[in-house]
């Protein structure tokens, strides 16, 4: 797969059956539904929230993605994938990233 930001050659985006071992619960799987939809590129928070939430949003949504984002970075690991917090430009996003 080829990077459509910067051409360089990157990993193939996990599937959902390649994790399909690793436990999520309804939110985790969502987020990480959204982000391997989306790889290689990042996906903003308010995105996210939308995907997790719905039009059903809580006042701490944000903070709860935050923290759910973390967990699934735990839970992925072991798999060889981690969850980047993106800056720049972009502050506010997260995106999947091939560990290794």
């Amino acid at each position: 797969m080829i990077c459509p930001c910067c051409q360089s050659r990157i990993a193939s985006a996990p599937t959902p059956e390649s994790l399909s071992n690793v436990r999520f619960g309804t939110q985790g799987y969502q987020l990480i539904l959204t982000l391997i939809d989306a790889y290689p590129r990042a996906v903003t928070l308010d995105r996210l929230v939308a995907e997790v939430y719905g039009a059903r949003e809580p006042d701490w949504a944000e903070d709860n993605v935050r923290s759910l984002v973390s967990y699934t970075r735990r839970k992925i690991a072991p798999h060889g994938w981690t969850i980047s917090a993106s800056r720049g430009r972009t502050v506010g996003s997260y995106k999947l990233e091939k560990v290794g």
